[in-house]
């Protein structure tokens, strides 16, 4: 809705259409849809399958009971749309598991989200079952393992007991981010007595 001329807008229309709805939802049940300060960019979690020309979708090797739901950034400057959770080597397929859980920085320039899939991130080596956090470049496109064990940036720290869900909090230039885990190598030498 644009508070300025009154108008209201449908986000998730199907690639050729700015009228008809995508095949797809939008998840509110794990994350609210997130705006940045100035309004251009807006994230959200969706199932859908036809919001763009060329987008797929890793089906394959799934193991919750629901299709694998993605992240997506929409840019209301160019009415474009993009895969924030996409696999490492195809900036248009989607995660082979369910996301979750994102926010995006207040100038736009970054997407923190929580993800199960396995094939996000540049050689990312990690358990099935651990939800993961995960940081998007918007300028570059990079998806960054954040929950990564201490010393290594592409090793997974979250164990399958990890399923906290608290959205992350992203500072308004996407730098930092804040994050509550249960896991135990984080940071080098990380004591957790009451883990």
């Amino acid at each position: 809705y644009e508070v300025d001329t009154g108008t209201l807008s449908l986000i998730t229309y199907k690639v050729g259409s700015t009228t008809l709805s995508s095949n797809g939802g939008i998840s509110t049940a794990t994350a609210m849809p997130s705006l940045s300060d100035d309004g251009r960019y807006l994230a959200f979690i969706s199932d859908a399958t036809d919001l763009f020309t060329g987008q797929t979708t890793s089906l394959d090797g799934h193991s919750l009971d629901v299709v694998p739901q993605d992240a997506f950034l929409y840019d209301r400057q160019d009415g474009s749309f993009r895969i924030v959770s996409h696999v490492s080597d195809d900036d248009n397929k989607g995660g082979n598991e369910l996301t979750s859980l994102v926010v995006v920085s207040g100038d736009g320039s970054a997407v923190a989200f929580k993800s199960y899939a396995t094939n996000l991130g540049q050689d990312e080596d990690r358990l099935s079952s651990s939800f993961d956090l995960f940081r998007y470049d918007v300028a570059t496109a990079d998806v960054t393992l954040v929950t990564h064990a201490a010393g290594d940036n592409t090793l997974s720290a979250a164990s399958a007991s990890d399923t906290d869900l608290s959205p992350p909090s992203i500072s308004d230039d996407g730098r930092y981010i804040a994050y509550t885990s249960k896991a135990t190598t984080l940071v080098a030498d990380q004591d957790d007595p009451g883990t």
